[in-house]
């Protein structure tokens, strides 16, 4: 984001992915959903265990938006218009980044 350091995420491609997300115990701190073509979905937090902050990119990088998201709630979170990417992250990880206005995916991160 922004030139700063890599944020490692889980990538989410397929509908099922996306389903999954970040749900779970033992769920990934960053979640990137890949929306091909891009989509203007409602994101919730029905079946996720901790509060995640949503950002949403448009094409080209742009960060339109965050939202913070409450665990456990059936609030839907719309997207302001169709991104093709789509950040779910702890609000801690997102904490240092806020100001960011860019963001991409790279390469993968190395365990």
């Amino acid at each position: 984001m922004d030139g700063h350091p890599v944020i490692c995420a889980e990538v989410f491609r397929t509908t099922a992915e996306h389903d999954r997300g970040l749900s779970g115990n033992h769920a990934p701190a960053a979640g990137a959903f890949l929306n091909q073509p891009p989509l203007q979905p409602s994101l919730w937090m029905h079946n996720v265990h901790r509060n995640l902050v949503g950002v949403w990119v448009a094409a080209g990088g742009h960060i339109l938006g965050s939202v913070q998201m409450q665990a456990m709630t059936t609030v839907l979170h719309p997207a302001p218009e169709a991104v093709p990417l789509i950040l779910e992250l702890n609000p801690g990880l997102w904490a240092r980044w806020s100001r960011a206005r860019t963001a991409s995916l790279g390469r993968g991160c190395k365990e």
